[in-house]
């Protein structure tokens, strides 16, 4: 990350975009409620249910801060499963909310040509809402927005709310980063932006005034907790943030070189314009500095936090200089390890030189100069203990565990701090420190988390970013992706592999079968369980069904020509297997309408459809008993609502929407020509590809919408109710963004959806690489990993880092360890 550029750019559409009246934000405020105390902006509720919900400070660490107010509104509004951006509002009362957002319809209707943007637009359309009834909330539906509240009271307009207010917040609104999950929207006060989220109940506390606030974009993941953002004027709470006002940035992480590995926190700040922070000095004391040749002679200042010693360093744009600065208070001079450490006859100089910033500091007796670098520290062995780690290259910048902390950073900023160790860090907890942390914040902090800070500030505005995140380490990034383990089978391997779930364990097996058709189940560890022959190869997936309702699960599938159920012991449950003679069986579906265990198995033999029920009984009930054409691909069973829809395609292009007796439930008059990629439930249509590109979405009334995604004939879909992904030579597509991987031959697409975050993975057969991507189509570290065929994924042992599996070059399977 490269966090000064980006807040360039976010200051540059502030000063160039705030326009009254240009954006659509103003109708939202339109609803602003009076006693308003702050807004959340969601502008991706998948990925922030995934990221909040899995950020381990805020379900774990900071878990009884789910007491106040913001986090509760939260959780009812990730809860309704809303999608599209909407607009939390706060308000000084307890637990009073507002939540606005889009009712965009279902997919688009496009009987003609679909233009450019439409195509793009096709997989980002919002379903239509509805409010549960159990929800006990209040809802309103506007000609543009839906309404949900904690009273009915908030749904109507707003009354007298000061146009200032409303311009102010537009503005703030405008600086928020589009690609943020979302933002906060906060009065500007000397509370830190993270107490809002993370401790106590702050909403009721503090309205919105005209002209203060504060924006800030929320960045969480596994390990990390980010807020970035601006602030319109400098904090006058914060007065010594206005001492680096309008001072150029500086790459201040350079100190790295000097500060010992035990260092506990490294505070740096730009001094790139001596005189201007002399300027800035003099407003805020009323008093001209008497030692200004020593700061006309820094570029830079640092502290270190080294056990209970505070030094700090001086980066001096001319040595020769900060030396005829400070010759008339040197004291005695001594060596260690080749090194002049002198001693000072005025220890409170510094203080005075850069007051306030150093008045927490104990005044420095000795310094030491180490390149360009004067190093200051009250106590001899402290000065010692620096030297000796500089010359032993024991210092962070040799470190691999900095290198990964530098990739969070910027490269340049007014003020920094890096506090590997926040419970030691004194500095962090003495509230006149710009970076300090509230205390209820660092009593919580798991010790294994870092402090991060960037401050950069300009004359009207502060950009500003708070990190907490776990410690990297070398070893930590090298095991982002582990393989745990590979198991050699006796043969190539022909499916698979396929996770099961264990009943009796609970965790999950692993089924495999190779070319001899031996079918073989290993526990999620690696260890062989049993290998049977079969009569020929599994076909599509294998169904774990519960036949006789006792917990017990039993594997469902089915070869060319048998239909199985097998117990976890690989012995076949009576009364199957099935034989159809002349084989050609489609892969197995298996419906359980109401999820009570009473099974229907489908299989299509041409245009033969056949219906069995838990027992091996074929259902006479069902009328579909063959078609008009041979069944192409697998039999679908898709609910929405209450009601069931039984999917058949067929090859003369007729699509079948039946009910559970086979009679027709969506009348299709249109033809397709049929892609090998299955039908979908894709918000609430039915949605699959034609072989030409063409994305069909089927609404249960029957009308049809195509859209163009100019896709070639071998393209790969999948996807769920709100997700599409698309894979198109080596073009990845997920919820509309894209990707372009190297050249290869590609598998489709798998989604796969584990603790709230959603998962792609697809495999390039020619070289040999699986590759992993989030919904927003970043790739995740450690990925492609080696292996071949299509992954399948699930989280094993339950906890909560997933495992993946794959064939492993010819004639083995490997399990792969994912750390979030």
């Amino acid at each position: 990350m490269r966090a000064a550029g980006v807040a360039l750019f976010f200051l540059f559409l502030l000063i160039t975009s705030c326009r009254p009246g240009s954006s659509p934000q103003e109708e939202v405020l339109d609803y602003l409620p009076e006693e308003v105390s702050l807004i959340v902006k969601i502008k991706d509720p998948d990925r922030l249910r995934s990221d909040y919900r899995n950020c381990d400070l805020t379900a774990s660490s900071f878990a009884g801060a789910k007491e106040n107010a913001l986090r509760s509104a939260l959780e009812r509004i990730l809860d309704l499963n809303v999608s599209g951006e909407g607009f939390l509002m706060m308000t000084t009362e307890p637990d009073s909310w507002l939540y606005i957002f889009k009712d965009n319809a279902t997919p688009p209707t496009l009987t003609g040509p679909a233009t450019d943007k439409q195509a793009a637009d096709a997989s980002t359309e919002n379903l239509q809402w509805k409010l549960p009834d159990s929800s006990e909330l209040a809802s309103r539906k506007t000609q543009r927005y839906q309404l949900v509240a904690s009273s009915e009271r908030l749904l109507q307009p707003s009354g007298d709310i000061p146009e200032a207010l409303k311009s102010g917040l537009r503005k703030a609104l405008q600086t928020t980063n589009p690609y943020a999950s979302a933002s906060l929207i906060l009065p500007e006060s000397d509370i830190h932006p993270a107490q809002w989220l993370l401790t106590e109940n702050l909403a009721s506390r503090t309205s919105l005034d005209a002209g203060k606030w504060a924006a800030y974009d929320l960045h969480m993941a596994y390990d990390s907790f980010r807020l970035q953002g601006t602030e319109t004027q400098p904090d006058s709470t914060l007065n010594n943030r206005s001492l680096i006002k309008d001072i150029p940035v500086l790459p201040l992480l350079e100190v790295a070189r000097i500060a010992p590995t035990n260092t506990a926190g490294i505070y740096s700040y730009s001094l790139a314009d001596p005189s201007r922070f002399l300027a800035n000095q003099y407003v805020l004391l009323a008093r001209k500095n008497t030692h200004a040749s020593i700061v006309e002679s820094t570029e830079h200042l640092s502290l270190f936090e080294i056990s209970n010693e505070t030094l700090f360093a001086v980066k001096s744009v001319n040595t020769d200089l900060m030396e005829e600065a400070l010759r008339p208070f040197k004291g005695e001079v001594s060596s260690f390890q080749g090194s002049s450490i002198t001693s000072l006859k005025d220890a409170g100089l510094l203080q005075q030189a850069f007051e306030p910033l150093l008045n927490k500091i104990e005044p420095p007796n000795f310094y030491c100069n180490l390149e360009n670098y004067f190093i200051f520290s009250k106590n001899l062995e402290a000065l010692q203990g620096l030297i000796s780690a500089y010359s032993r290259k024991d210092t962070y910048a040799f470190q691999k565990s900095f290198e990964n902390i530098s990739q969070s950073l910027p490269t340049e900023a007014s003020a920094l701090a890096l506090v590997t160790n926040p419970g030691e860090a004194k500095l962090l907890k003495d509230p006149a420190t710009i970076f300090s942390l509230p205390e209820n914040i660092l009593t919580s902090l798991p010790p294994d988390y870092l402090y991060l800070a960037e401050i950069n500030t300009a004359s009207e505005y502060s950009l500003l970013s708070y990190q907490l995140r776990g410690k990297p380490s070398a070893e930590t990034e090298k095991q982002a992706v582990e393989l745990q383990f590979t198991r050699q089978l006796e043969a190539g391997i022909s499916w698979g592999p396929q996770f099961l779930k264990n009943h009796l364990t609970g965790r999950m097996d692993i089924a495999v079968q190779d070319e001899n058709n031996r079918l073989y189940l290993f526990s999620d560890r690696g260890k062989p369980y049993w290998e049977k022959e079969l009569n020929g190869r599994v076909r599509g997936k294998i169904s774990q069904v519960d036949l006789f309702k006792n917990g017990k699960l039993q594997m469902a599938f089915n070869t060319s020509s048998d239909l199985m159920v097998l117990d976890r012991n690989g012995e076949k449950v009576a009364p199957f297997p099935k034989s159809f003679p002349g084989g050609n069986l489609s892969e197995l579906a298996v419906f359980d309408y109401e999820n009570n265990r009473n099974y229907r198995m489908v299989l299509c033999q041409g245009s033969k459809i056949f219906m069995f029920d838990g027992q091996g009984r074929e259902v006479r009930g069902f009328k579909f008993r063959e078609a008009e054409s041979p069944v192409k691909g697998t039999p679908k069973h898709l609910r929405i609502g209450a009601k069931d829809y039984l999917i058949f395609k067929l090859e003369d292009g007729q699509l079948k929407i039946l009910n559970r007796v086979g009679d027709t439930r969506v009348k299709v008059s249109d033809r397709f020509d049929f892609s090998d990629n299955p039908v979908y439930l894709y918000k609430n249509t039915f949605a699959f590809t034609e072989a030409d590109g063409m994305l069909v979405t089927i609404d249960p009334r029957g009308k049809v919408g195509r859209i163009p995604l100019r896709l070639n004939k071998d393209h790969g879909i999948d996807a769920t109710t709100k997700t599409l992904a698309v894979m198109n030579d080596n073009e990845l597509r997920i919820k509309g963004k894209s990707a372009e991987l190297d050249l290869g031959v590609y598998t489709h697409p798998g989604i796969f959806y584990l603790h709230d975050i959603i998962y792609v993975a697809v495999t390039d057969i020619q070289s040999q690489r699986v590759f992993l991507f989030r919904s927003d189509v970043s790739p995740l570290k450690g990925f492609p990993v080696e292996g071949n065929g299509l992954a399948d994924m699930a989280d094993t042992d339950n906890d909560r880092n997933p495992e993946l599996a794959v064939q492993f070059r010819d004639s083995a399977f490997a399990i792969y360890r994912i750390r979030r």
